[in-house]
């Protein structure tokens, strides 16, 4: 078919593809439409609507507790429900949850919040990346039909992974499916910067090509049936998996250049890698949510321009190595704000072990399960493998937030290295790695950042140049908010905190204080008066002489009230006044209105900023306070939708007669207060 256009009209169309003029009007037209609908997002459904819908199951999974999240195709648009199940209904739930099962589904409309802790993961934008707008809660579902033969035929694929003890990595190599089982490992692999070789991408793709041309190539002889069919089988693939971006951008490629080889129209690799990415934003526009486009894209275009493949020994190995270590490390720095050195040795050992050895095992393994034991072996070996590099000194190296512009800069010298072989901007590189590293220590402001941590407390204090660094409570104890108070810290470029102040010892103020200690560098714990309750318990016994009884700040004014010790947790917390500059701000823990009582009745007290007691309970915050201090800002931390329903109504009518303005990590997320000798300012990160 190709054949009959003639050489004419293939040179005709080879001339308009490679033309400038085309890729400039196809870019442009391809960036509108991507604004466009990044601008104007498909939402027609209110948040906690009751809603009834069809759709069809394209993927679950089993969750903790009797509970399981779908992922489903409506008419319209993707979705994600969450459900949960009585022990009775389990058998029936199994029956019915199948790939390509159509349900008619019942429940409660809910548009995923954003970040709420600046820096941290968005599953807003995560699930926006894959045209996923809304969850929902399920109340009720039932199955209308059940899939066809090719959902079948996913199903039995899947089952068939769940019958090996290894089903975490056969899922991944196999179908494409990143479950949540072995997190820890999980970490360890994106530690050692080798996560990417179990990812469906391009390796994969040209692997399997490979082998079924050459299957095809003995039986077919004509080259254009050949890559036709074979074309076919990797199609037939691609749709089985649980398509991502890395995927999809590798099987674009391989179609690209299949065709291009079939219509002889012989476009370089460089023209098509253009044409794959305009394809893949025009596929899905939302792309560009998801650090994996930048991860897959940037890298094939350093791959692309920068590498030679003159020789293909040692040392150019190496050198690969060394560039796509360094095309990807803004990218790594925005996913996790710390960067491994180690990675490009990590890729040269681990690359061929994992390729050449365990992807055939657990091939053989997926239509053997019986091969566990074998399959047992190689991964135990790489793991501990893992575990003992991502041990290496220097492995974890802390990179902060830093501008976009700075980051164009550093890709331009690259280019300029790589590309143009431009070596003496190599010390401009090294002088931008090191900026980057050290900025946040040129910050001559001084910064109060309330983080919301659910139904709990955490401030962060920082002193200006980051000369000093305060914790007051560490939130509720939760995975989640560990990884975003540790993402936080990164982001910033703390490495080390001086202080940890305990308000007291209840979980929401100090559930997270081990996992810190583990974590990150603290000099100084610092408790409140009082019996020792089981965490304070536990740091005493782990970290004894990180426990101090006092603490003297250098670059704040800091003082700790000092009065009589209550029975009561609550009434024992540490109340903190810290000022920097003419900002004061007044912490109060949880106490209560006696406590409030006390201290004015003993000290003199000047603050511009109160952090309201008791995550806003009627308890605390007294009008006696509020008279007698002049406050200007109000901040209350507490939980959405909480059991306690905090904060009440009669502490937020106080706040607004006194003519305080209210901020609240409910409704404002984590709040930002940039401290200079001019003033304050604030800033939120709103869900």
């Amino acid at each position: 078919m190709f054949q009959e256009l003639g050489n004419p009209y293939t040179k005709k169309l080879k001339k308009i593809l490679s033309s400038k003029t085309c890729f400039i009007l196809l870019g442009i037209f391809c960036a509108l439409y991507c604004w466009e609908k990044n601008n104007n997002p498909f939402l027609v459904l209110n948040h906690n609507e009751k809603i009834m819908i069809n759709g069809k199951i394209t993927y679950y999974e089993w969750q903790e507790k009797n509970s399981i999240k779908i992922e489903f195709q409506t008419k319209k648009n993707k979705m994600i429900g969450y459900y949960t199940f009585k022990e009775k209904e389990k058998t029936h739930i199994e029956e019915i949850i199948k790939f390509g099962t159509n349900l008619e589904i019942q429940g409660t409309v809910q548009i995923p919040t954003k970040n709420t802790i600046p820096h941290t993961f968005s599953y807003q934008d995560y699930l926006k990346s894959q045209k996923i707008f809304y969850t929902i809660q399920i109340d009720f579902m039932k199955e209308l039909k059940k899939g066809n033969w090719w959902a079948k035929g996913k199903e039995k694929l899947f089952k068939q992974c769940e019958k090996s003890k290894h089903q975490y990595y056969l899922k991944k190599i196999i179908l494409g499916i990143n479950t949540k089982d072995n997190q820890e490992i999980t970490k360890i692999y994106q530690k050692n910067g080798i996560s990417h070789i179990f990812a469906i991408s391009g390796m994969h793709f040209y692997m399997i090509y490979h082998i079924v041309y050459s299957c095809i190539k003995r039986k077919i002889k004509k080259e254009t049936k050949a890559l036709g069919i074979t074309l076919i089988a990797i199609s037939i693939y691609y749709l089985m998996l649980n398509s991502s971006i890395s995927s999809s951008r590798a099987y674009t490629m391989i179609c690209l250049l299949t065709i291009n080889k079939m219509t002889h129209l012989n476009l370089s690799t460089k023209i098509l890698y253009y044409y794959n990415l305009l394809i893949n934003i025009w596929k899905n526009p939302y792309c560009i949510w998801n650090i994996s486009f930048y991860y897959s894209f940037i890298l094939s275009f350093a791959l692309l321009y920068c590498t030679s493949k003159k020789h293909q020994n040692f040392y150019q190995i190496v050198h690969t190595g060394i560039i796509i270590f360094l095309f990807s490390l803004p990218i790594t720095i925005k996913s996790c704000y710390s960067i491994n050195p180690w990675s490009i040795l990590n890729n040269i050992i681990w690359i061929p072990i994992i390729t050449t050895i365990l992807f055939p095992i657990l091939i053989l393994n997926f239509f053997i399960p019986s091969m566990d034991f074998l399959s047992h072996l190689v991964i135990k070996g790489i793991e501990q493998g893992n575990i003992w590099c991502a041990s290496f000194p220097g492995s974890e190296i802390t990179m902060p937030e830093i501008s976009i512009f700075v980051v164009m800069i550093y890709y331009f010298c690259l280019i300029l290295i790589f590309y143009f072989h431009q070596n003496k901007f190599l010390i401009l590189l090294i002088i931008l790695l090191l900026f980057w590293k050290i900025h946040p220590k040129f910050n001559p402001n001084g910064y109060l950042y309330f983080l919301d941590v659910g139904q709990g407390d955490s401030a962060l204090i920082i002193s200006p140049y980051q000369k000093e660094i305060i914790l007051i409570d560490t939130g509720p104890p939760s995975k989640v908010v560990q990884n975003n108070i540790s993402t936080f810290l990164k982001s910033l470029g703390i490495t080390k905190i001086n202080v940890v102040v305990l308000s007291h010892g209840d979980t929401d103020h100090s559930g997270n204080i081990l996992s810190l200690l583990e974590n990150h560098k603290i000099q100084k714990i610092l408790f409140n008066q009082g019996n020792l309750n089981r965490i304070e318990q536990e740091i005493s016994e782990k970290y004894p002489e990180k426990i101090v009884t006092d603490y003297q700040s250098k670059h704040f004014f800091l003082y700790r009230f000092q009065l009589q010790e209550k029975k009561s947790e609550n009434q024992n917390s540490q109340i903190i006044h810290l000022c920097l500059w003419q900002t004061c701000t007044l912490f109060m823990g949880d106490a209560n209105q006696m406590i409030e009582e006390e201290i004015l009745k003993k000290y003199q007290i000047q603050a511009n900023i109160l952090k309201v007691g008791h995550h806003g309970s009627k308890t605390s915050t007294s009008n006696n306070l509020l008279n007698e201090i002049s406050f200007q800002i109000g901040i209350i931390s507490a939980g959405r939708n909480n059991f306690y329903h905090h904060p009440h109504k009669e502490v937020i009518e106080k706040l607004e007669n006194h003519k305080i303005k209210i901020f609240n990590t409910q409704t404002n997320g984590t709040i930002k207060i940039k401290i200079n000798q001019k003033g304050f300012t604030i800033n939120t990160c709103p869900p």
